[in-house]
């Protein structure tokens, strides 16, 4: 018996869908200033085809990367913390000030994931995912303006990748209803492309701005219970639903060196609000009601990436060692507080008759608590075109175990990294690294969803990632 989460076909399917739908420091690694124009276009016009031709060769692999506050090889071998690395990934991904005083470049990237997962279903059954490999890539371009301080930079990258897919027996719930062996599938992702603008005021202050267009997929291929409805709260019926939407979205940030050696930053994004529209379709044969089985709806959902908050200090010790410190706030009390599903337009009459309507409103608490992130790093440079990098991080959990559910374990609560760089292909800057996070065995002795079939559930979570980006 096994189970995935899983990013195959996700990227070729979320670049398609999407199409349709709508300074650096003074320890910096040397990089050759000559960048021919070629080149450039080249990369900005296949930012999205590298996302397909990844998808092509993915595997199955868990994603928990719910929500990306950084990224970049140079910045996740520092532990996450964007001011080790200032390089266009770190800057475009986590605050566009650092634009400001970066040569022109371009930076392609990605992360391979495997996975160590358990999960213990309310029925004692062990459900182990599969591990992988899975592939995640990205993409960014930083080019100054000539004779200006002004540094305009362009970024894809998947801001959020959450695909949790299990088989298991449905336990039993209201009316002792279970489906039997399931596919429990649920996916949320979000596309972001984003263009910035870094202004180097001075030497000491650099401010920066982002607009970016995200691109959210919403699936569920699972038993679903109804939390709220006033007929239907505890029954349980098989779905199938996909949604999806686009929305806009801004980032605003400022670098400040206090001195040579001490760098801040900071950086806000706001909210962004879904309301993805797709379809519904379903099977209620085991509850019993002597109507039609199947019924079709069209459906929104409404989810949202929430606001964060960020800042990092970066010291330079010596000249060849730096550490850094980044605080990540994330606002997920306002984005995941409850789960809103509006179903219109049944086509089953038989079932329509019975709920003396043909639309559905339901409403899944998630009760998700605001979540801080705390990331250590450090940055020695070995020689002049040879850096090594480590890093931890701390985070809490924002997912409260009353509403827990394995669809959406985001329980990671701690991560250890290191990272390597080198300049030593012509200028050409390659970095690498591995990163292990881990979650605390994660419980639940009594769930509050209706039904209460994840009562006595347990889950055990580890990934293992590897990461490289190659900057020219």
């Amino acid at each position: 018996m096994s189970g995935n989460f899983s990013l195959n076909g996700v990227l070729m399917d979320i670049a398609g869908a999407a199409i349709s739908k709508a300074g650096s420091t003074r320890k910096e690694i040397p990089r050759c200033s000559q960048k021919p124009d070629a080149v450039t276009a080249t990369v900005l016009a296949g930012f999205l085809l590298v996302f397909v031709a990844t998808a092509c060769c993915s595997s199955p692999v868990l994603a928990n990367d719910l929500l990306r506050t950084t990224s970049g090889a140079a910045a996740l071998g520092s532990g996450g913390v964007s001011l080790l690395a200032t390089d266009p990934l770190a800057a475009m991904s986590n605050n566009p000030a650092l634009l400001g005083g970066q040569d022109r470049s371009i930076q392609i990237g990605g992360q391979a994931v495997l996975v160590d997962a358990k999960f213990r279903s309310s029925r004692s059954e062990l459900v182990k995912a599969k591990p992988g490999p899975g592939l995640i890539p990205e993409a960014a371009l930083v080019l100054p303006l000539q004779d200006s301080r002004v540094t305009i930079g362009a970024l894809v990258m998947l801001r959020s990748a959450l695909r949790a897919e299990f088989d298991f027996v449905d336990p039993p719930g209201t009316l002792n209803v279970s489906y039997g062996r399931q596919r429990h599938l649920s996916e949320y992702v979000v596309l972001e492309t984003s263009a910035g603008i870094g202004f180097k005021i001075s030497d000491q202050l650099s401010l920066g701005a982002s607009l970016g267009l995200l691109y959210n997929r919403n699936t569920l291929q699972a038993p679903y219970i109804f939390q709220t409805h006033p007929v239907l709260t505890g029954l349980k019926v098989l779905v199938d639903l996909e949604a999806d939407d686009l929305a806009a979205s801004g980032k605003v940030g400022v670098r400040y060196r206090f001195t040579d050696e001490v760098n801040f930053s900071l950086s806000y994004s706001a909210q962004t609000d879904f309301e993805s529209r797709g379809k519904l379709s379903g099977d209620l044969s085991r509850l019993g009601l002597g109507i039609q089985s199947d019924f079709n709806y069209r459906a929104l959902v409404k989810t949202a990436l929430p606001a964060t908050l960020s800042t990092a200090l970066a010291w330079s010790v010596t000249d060849s060692l730096t550490a850094g410190l980044q605080l990540d706030w994330i606002h997920w009390s306002a984005a995941f507080d409850r789960l809103p599903l509006v179903l219109t337009r049944g086509t089953n009459e038989e079932l329509n008759d019975f709920l003396s309507s043909d639309s559905i409103d339901d409403t899944a608490p998630l009760g998700w608590k605001d979540q801080l992130g705390i990331q250590l790093g450090i940055r020695y440079q070995i020689r002049a075109a040879t850096t090594l990098r480590a890093g931890v991080g701390i985070d809490e959990v924002p997912v409260p175990q009353a509403t827990f559910t394995p669809m959406t374990g985001a329980i990671l609560d701690r991560s250890l990294s290191l990272g390597f760089s080198t300049s030593g292909f012509s200028g050409y800057q390659l970095d690498i690294g591995y990163r292990y996070s881990k979650g605390s065995e994660f419980g639940v002795r009594e769930s509050l969803l209706a039904g209460g079939e994840y009562t006595n559930s347990r889950l055990d979570l580890a990934l293992h990632t590897l990461f490289a980006s190659f900057r020219f």
